[in-house]
């Protein structure tokens, strides 16, 4: 009897779900929010990549490496409205020759890097991110985080302004036709990304929110990111690849700080920690079992 009541209470546990908190909060993206890709040493793309937005938020810009290691990519792959920002006007035809901006684009991206990478409280998450259904709130991810199959973000009681912080201790590694999929509500803009070492998001794969890198961003072939890739060193799009620069000047926190019916991240110490209950009690009473064999 007491193996199976032992058995029954883990077993119910493994569904049980750890709490978070909504964050409150602003990070200001300042001038970096213009740009689609930033990058501090080369942008390369190995052909037919396209990146989409306005003049406000579909910009390339590399710094303070020059503009001639922006390799592969067109002006022409910069569409509706965006330009190439260079430090010395060199590199693909037409572009802007404006080293301030990017000096200062590219201190606003350390900044709200920092900034992410040093929001509490938040919830640990396992290596894989892959079905899980994810509040608001901060998330600090494993080390080599990875995602296969689907991530989805949602805000099941309407909170206004949700957001999403990801801090990475590693690298971040996404599957082959992997997705993050939005709730009802949910926007890319909502979403924040802090990886301190090199993200790798899969072929095909579907990929959302503000991507910062403290090293660099590789991009497979045909994958779409709705979003930003702003990197400390490259950019590298492998072929094929779509970024869609995003509207917002900032990642807004909820003002709402009440509870949010938790995630589904596996509680994992309460899970081990019943378990162990369940397994003092079945030892506790292995003697009456015997005695009646």
């Amino acid at each position: 009897m007491a193996l199976v009541v032992a058995a029954a209470v883990t077993f119910l546990h493994q569904n049980a779900t750890a709490a978070t908190l909504p964050w409150t909060g602003t990070i200001d993206y300042g001038a970096a929010s213009g740009f689609a890709i930033l990058a501090g040493s080369g942008i390369t793309d190995a052909g037919g990549s396209l990146i989409t937005g306005t003049a406000t938020t579909g910009n390339v810009g590399l710094s303070p490496t020059t503009g001639a290691a922006i390799t592969g990519l067109t002006a022409a792959q910069v569409t509706g409205g965006g330009q190439i920002y260079t430090v010395n006007g060199a590199g693909p035809l037409p572009n802007v020759n404006d080293p301030g901006l990017l000096t200062t684009a590219k201190n606003n991206f350390g900044a709200a890097y920092t900034l992410a990478a040093n929001q509490t409280p938040f919830t640990s998450l396992g290596q894989q991110l892959g079905g899980l259904n994810l509040v608001p709130g901060v998330y600090r991810l494993s080390t080599l985080a990875l995602l296969d199959g689907t991530l989805t973000l949602s805000n099941p009681n309407g909170l206004v302004n949700p957001s999403w912080i990801f801090q990475g201790t590693d690298s971040l590694v996404t599957g082959s036709s992997s997705k993050v999929v939005l709730g009802t509500g949910v926007v890319p803009c909502d979403v924040l990304w802090e990886i301190p070492f090199q993200t790798t998001l899969g072929t095909r794969s579907t990929f959302v929110g503000t991507l910062m890198d403290h090293t660099e961003i590789e991009m497979g072939t045909y994958a779409t990111l709705d979003g930003r890739a702003w990197a400390d060193t490259a950019v590298v799009l492998d072929g094929y690849d779509t970024i869609t620069g995003l509207p917002c000047t900032s990642l807004v926190g909820t003002s709402d700080t009440g509870g949010n019916g938790g995630t589904t991240v596996p509680d994992y110490g309460s899970t081990m920690l019943l378990l162990g209950f369940g397994l003092i009690t079945l030892l506790a009473f292995k003697p009456r079992f015997s005695s009646l064999a």
